[in-house]
């Protein structure tokens, strides 16, 4: 292990010859302004390279002075960290079959850089990290791209946070990842998962619907069997009435304090904590349960909540915010069971329902006296319970409420608690609820 100073000059070392005869655990800093074109230079060593940023008169931020250009193939095991660098204009040529950047069963740690990359993606992503570890901090990744993968991510475990992404795509595959403080900007942003689990926290992500050339349209979020848990971010979509998450193939969304544009649920269930959706919920053969769930910006001919083929939403408050001409829709032995439900202002009608669907009776209130209006003062629960038969709806029902009150119980004591509902069984046990009708 050695610390080596890599300087300009006939008397310098070359960073290009430096990675060539490093050691294990080998530190490269940068001189002020010193810049170079790599080429394509393989890593297998655990070494660290380390820039130097120059002040900035009458700001804390510093300016990074050191830039590097090339291919970077990361291998063997290494264990490799980019500290204070601007990696710019990184080359992958079609006609090379390779990456700007390539990491296989190694790690790789960006921290406080700048990566940049004016050179269409085609088939070769910016960053391809293959059964690896991939850790961005404090960081910066642009590309002028419309839509192409940036980021492939195969069987490996990322973590981006404190960071900035703009015009990125991100294929995550059958991997783990934590995005945490951390920003997606301008139009063609998108994180797409398949078989993997994400979790989001403090994170705005801003993006369109990307269409690609086979006709296939990814909103900036795709989730294809995937468990995604998400606490404090915002989840936007530049087109109306476009979905800005989108779960499909037995994914499970997890959201609390979110605020989210319009969302897609495809054989998959949803969690809803204290969230706020934009626009439309639209459900097909999929589950919801909400708590202070509330919906708001309604769009002219669309519903609020749109519920189709043995969907099932259920919980405890729903609140309904903006005038809408038809709140929500249920169809197809599709099921609404709330005990609670504030209506907006202005409303014509509350729902509609086919003859095979069912809302159960629930209690709402809107802003003004004049306009309160109570539809039944019999909770779902109690309505639950007078129904004759249905023993082990009932018993299974009285479970999860007890499990819930156990729950609050801990939390009022400042012991330890789980932040989501005790639903266990209700996906199961709910599908069988057009029985009910029948009893």
């Amino acid at each position: 292990m050695g610390v080596y100073k890599i300087k300009k000059g006939f008397f310098g070392m070359s960073l290009i010859k430096a990675l060539e005869n490093a050691s294990l655990d080998d530190v490269f800093v940068l001189e002020e302004n010193y810049c170079e074109n790599i080429g394509k230079v393989t890593i297998r060593q655990d070494i660290t390279i380390i820039g130097t940023p120059a002040s900035i008169p009458g700001e804390e931020q510093q300016r990074l002075t050191n830039t590097l250009t090339g291919q970077i193939f990361v291998a063997d095991g290494a264990k490799v960290t980019l500290q204070n660098l601007t990696l710019n204009h990184l080359q992958r040529v079609s006609g090379t079959q390779s990456n700007a950047i390539n990491v296989k069963q190694s790690t790789l740690r960006f921290d406080h850089c700048i990566l940049i990359s004016d050179v269409p993606a085609s088939n070769y992503p910016l960053l391809y990290i293959e059964n690896s570890d991939l850790e961005m901090l404090h960081s910066k990744f642009k590309s002028n791209g419309q839509g192409d993968i940036e980021f492939y991510i195969p069987n490996s475990n990322f973590e981006i946070s404190n960071s900035i992404l703009e015009n990125i795509r991100i294929h995550s595959l059958n991997s783990n990842g934590i995005m945490m403080d951390t920003s997606m900007e301008n139009d063609y942003n998108c994180v797409h998962a398949v078989d993997s689990t994400l979790e989001i926290y403090n994170s705005t992500l801003n993006g369109k619907t990307i269409v690609t050339e086979e006709g296939t349209a990814y909103p900036t979020v795709m989730l294809d069997h995937v468990e995604l848990t998400s606490e404090n971010s915002a989840y936007y979509q530049e087109v109306v009435s476009k979905n800005s998450l989108y779960a499909k193939n037995n994914s499970i969304f997890r959201s609390v304090n979110d605020s989210i544009k319009w969302i897609g649920l495809f054989d998959s269930k949803a969690y809803f904590n204290d969230t706020v959706i934009q626009g439309q919920l639209h459900m097909h053969r999929s589950y919801a349960y909400a708590q202070n769930l509330t919906f708001q910006d309604a769009v002219e001919d669309y519903y609020y909540l749109f519920a189709e083929d043995y969907s099932t939403v259920y919980g405890s408050r729903i609140h309904f915010s903006d005038h809408a001409y038809t709140l929500f829709k249920m169809s197809s032995y599709s099921s609404f069971v709330i005990d609670e439900v504030d209506l907006p202002q202005q409303y014509e009608n509350v729902h509609r329902c086919d003859e095979n669907s069912r809302v159960c009776e629930f209690v709402t209130e809107s802003k003004t006296e004049n306009q309160k209006e109570v539809v039944s003062s019999v909770s779902a629960y109690k309505k639950l319970q007078s129904l004759v038969g249905l023993t082990r709806i009932k018993d299974e029902v009285e479970n999860i409420r007890k499990l819930v009150g156990f729950n609050e119980s801990r939390k009022k004591e400042g012991k330890k608690y789980r932040n989501y509902p005790y639903i266990v069984y209700l996906w199961e046990i709910l599908v069988l609820e057009k029985r009910w009708s029948q009893d």
